[in-house]
């Protein structure tokens, strides 16, 4: 899966994908905060769990395994459920854009930014 949408991303909003370098460095072993409040965690054997509120602040846990491919972070989680994120920045800072999600297709919800890292 990794290897058909690392080269897939079609929605850049005009930012530089990062290379999958750049996200190793950036992510692996750390948690990310991202603009939701909401926290990433990246495992550096690979496992990955995130924890946020969503709604009327529901609170919301998950987990599984991250994989990195260029300007790509994919996502398995316990659930069976597949995920993939394109990773850009632009002059704001670095940005995520769901590649195979619902939430690429609902702008209300925004473009998740990454607040700080970990």
């Amino acid at each position: 899966m990794l290897a058909i949408l690392s080269g897939a991303i079609c929605d850049a909003r005009a930012g530089q994908r990062l290379s999958r370098d750049e996200i190793r460095r950036l992510i692996v072993g750390k948690t990310v905060t991202w603009s939701n409040r909401s926290e990433s965690s990246f495992g550096a054997g690979g496992d990955y769990h995130y924890a946020g509120t969503r709604g009327r602040g529901v609170a919301v846990t998950g987990g599984g395994t991250y994989t990195i491919g260029d300007g790509v972070v994919c996502y398995k989680f316990r659930s069976g459920r597949l995920r993939c994120d394109g990773w850009y920045r632009d002059e704001s800072g670095i940005y995520l854009v769901p590649m195979n999600s619902s939430e690429s297709r609902n702008p209300a919800r925004g473009i998740p930014r990454v607040m700080s890292i970990n």
